[in-house]
């Protein structure tokens, strides 16, 4: 029975479609995002958002320090995808679950202490429980990860998601407390855990360990580890820097264009690493020759649809931050305007590391997190003569040495064609003359 599932599910969708179930999904939960939070923002204090702002960033960090690649190293994996591998990977997953529940449990005392806020004592752990209940999701959603089957994925975190709000809003609007914010996190790991149950192919799971699987996924994965570690370093600094440097009341409207330019750079990431990831390893597992030609293509579209689309929010980004906000904010237009360039950067960075990482080189991509702790550390203090302009051109260009590292691989990698690179160089060119 299982292997007729397999067999079904290896009928993957098209590139088209899964990206634009990506694409649609994205921008939908967006949608339900900030529409939830105007809510309940009026419903709540904006202390009680500091809390969840605080335990959100010590949670990710047990995220990103516990990441080991378990989703890369399966949609990479060549082997067959068997009850034992199945398995493994499932009783790895609850493992990194239990991990993160255990650093949010060691966080709780020097949390409270340094934030001097009681309430994160509570916080964190609960935030730590939703982590432990996903990692008992059903190994399918890995494989329909792999297959290309996002239709299935998007309905399951958008319905998930969507009854969250129903259950937290009315509570939030009943207590008035925190509580509906921080047991939020957990009832929507309970519900992509049973939702995947309706949705998703079904198959008994058990727990299991074997001793080949885990080594091979240390062996992928080690770099992924040490490179998270030092992304989340790396996602921290710009708000360190200027509040320490500019003040909080810069820091305040940096932050409004630093959310902008945040949800632009998850969005190029969801798209990249949840179609085109896959495709790639896909060419690559089947050893097909047409891989430069796939190349060729996907870029072409990257570089028409987001790329123009970056370069169009750089013209208008002052006139949104006008739109959406009020006068004390109007800096943030032409602070998102630069960090639109870094935003390019980042897409062309991020396909090529992205191919990278479908070729098994995980080490590539802890390399381009070292260029950029390296880069920051000499460029910030330069960039800071010039004040808080000089600061955000030093984050927005944090991505011009990884491109040349990136370009350098790609030559290895005999799929350098200055052709296929020269609309990103065209759309570079006018981002820089227009930012």
């Amino acid at each position: 029975m299982y292997y007729k599932i397999v067999n079904k599910l290896k009928q993957s969708d098209s590139l088209g479609n899964a990206a634009a179930w990506v694409i649609g999904g994205n921008l939908l939960m967006n949608i339900l995002r900030l529409g939830s939070n105007l809510l309940l923002t009026r419903l709540l204090t904006p202390e009680l958002f500091g809390v969840m702002a605080i335990a959100g960033s010590l949670h990710m960090a047990a995220n990103m320090f516990s990441d080991v690649g378990i989703r890369s190293y399966f949609i990479y994996y060549k082997g067959d995808l068997n009850e034992d591998f199945l398995n493994s990977v499932w009783t790895i997953q609850i493992v990194r679950g239990g991990i993160i529940l255990l650093i949010s449990l060691l966080l709780m005392y020097p949390a409270v202490e340094f934030f001097n806020n009681d309430t994160l004592f509570f916080v964190l752990p609960i935030i730590g429980i939703g982590s432990l209940v996903l990692g008992f999701r059903s190994s399918m959603f890995l494989v329909y990860d792999r297959e290309l089957k996002q239709s299935s994925l998007v309905k399951i975190e958008m319905l998930s998601y969507f009854i969250q709000l129903v259950i937290i809003i009315p509570w939030a609007w009943i207590s008035r407390d925190i509580w509906p914010l921080v047991w939020g996190c957990v009832i929507n790991s309970v519900l992509i855990v049973l939702l995947s149950m309706f949705f998703l192919e079904n198959r008994k799971h058990s727990l299991n360990f074997n001793k080949r699987i885990f080594i091979e996924l240390w062996a992928f994965g080690k770099w992924i580890l040490l490179s998270s570690a030092m992304w989340f370093f790396i996602m921290q600094i710009d708000k360190v820097i200027i509040g320490k440097l500019s003040g909080m009341e810069q820091l305040g409207i940096y932050s409004v264009a630093a959310v902008l330019f945040m949800s632009l750079k998850q969005f190029i990431d969801q798209v990249l690493t949840r179609s085109f990831f896959q495709k790639y390893n896909e060419i690559i597992r089947n050893s097909s020759d047409n891989l430069m030609s796939s190349y060729m293509k996907y870029k072409l579209f990257m570089d028409i649809s987001v790329g123009t689309g970056i370069v169009i929010l750089l013209v208008f980004s002052g006139d949104l931050v006008s739109f959406l906000y009020d006068d004390r904010y109007q800096d943030a237009g032409w602070m998102l305007s630069v960090l639109c360039v870094g935003a390019l950067l980042f897409l062309y960075v991020k396909h090529i590391e992205v191919l990278m990482v479908a070729h098994g080189d995980t080490k590539a991509a802890f390399n381009l997190n070292v260029i950029r702790v390296v880069w920051l550390g000499f460029a910030l203090p330069v960039g800071q003569l010039w004040g808080l302009l000089g600061i955000i051109w030093c984050l927005a260009l944090m991505e011009i040495v990884p491109l040349i590292y990136c370009l350098r691989k790609l030559s290895k990698y005999n799929l350098l064609n200055v052709y296929v690179e020269a609309p990103s160089f065209f759309l570079l060119i006018c981002s820089f003359l227009l930012g």
